[in-house]
């Protein structure tokens, strides 16, 4: 991947093949689904979500998003999400570019804004570096501010390569069996405070890390473990925070 995003030739191949084989993964595996009915309601209500899954699980993500409403995915400025993002593009997913560690202020912004006009949004809460299946904060403050709430998913597959990159990433193959898991929405108040964000932020992750290794384990798969962490303080002071409660402001 890191070769390719330096020939223009091979990321011009790339940018198309790679929606072909999320197209060709995504229908030849025969899906579990495991919805709540207040998700499910969610999206036959047209309500705006964030939508939040782990890096190493986001390949077959745009299959799972509602097709009737834009939906938005947060992509990171480096050479390897811009490649991300040419191809997502291409899977009737709009883009907007930043992450928590540059762009941080404008990508807030952009994100409330799309909130607030009933769009919904995809974020990795460790990408786009990690630590892997650690979730920082910046989604349960966007869901305090815009009143959308936060709904936890992931997937396995049984005929898949897990990478040996940071996020352990999931590469899915056709023709298996696949299992997609849903957490209940989170639900922030307005004026969520400090404390308050960073036990949502906690519930998140953790939702987010049983349903992975629930789905895993459905699948035939030991569970990846999260990155384990000296301090976690750190989750729980995100760049995007700061604008955005400057924004609300």
């Amino acid at each position: 991947m890191r070769w390719a995003t330096r020939k223009d030739w091979a990321r011009a191949i790339l940018v198309r093949v790679i929606p072909l084989w999320v197209w060709f993964v995504f229908h030849t595996n025969r899906w579990q689904r495991d919805i709540p009915d207040s998700v499910q309601r969610l999206i036959a209500d047209g309500k705006p979500v964030i939508w939040c899954f782990w890096h190493g699980r986001m390949l077959l993500m745009p299959g799972f998003t509602p097709r009737d409403k834009p939906v938005h995915v947060l992509i990171s400025q480096h050479r390897d999400g811009r490649l991300i993002a040419e191809a997502v593009q291409r899977m009737r997913l709009q883009t907007v570019t930043g992450s928590s560690s540059k762009g941080a202020r404008a990508a807030t912004l952009t994100l409330m804004r799309l909130l607030r006009n009933g769009d919904s949004i995809c974020i990795t809460p460790d990408g786009p570096r990690g630590p892997r299946m650690r979730a920082r904060i910046g989604p349960v403050a966007l869901a305090a501010l815009s009143g959308a709430p936060v709904v936890p998913v992931s997937y396995s597959t049984t005929r898949a390569k897990f990478n040996r990159s940071w996020d352990r990433f999931l590469i899915p193959w056709p023709f298996g069996r696949a299992h997609l898991a849903v957490g209940e929405p989170i639900v922030l108040p307005q004026r969520a405070d400090q404390a308050t964000l960073a036990a949502a932020r906690r519930r998140l992750e953790d939702s987010m890390n049983a349903l992975t290794a629930a789905a895993d384990r459905a699948c035939g798969h030991e569970p990846i473990q999260p990155e384990a962490l000296a301090d976690e303080s750190v989750l729980d002071a995100d760049p995007f925070e700061a604008p955005q409660r400057a924004s609300a402001a």
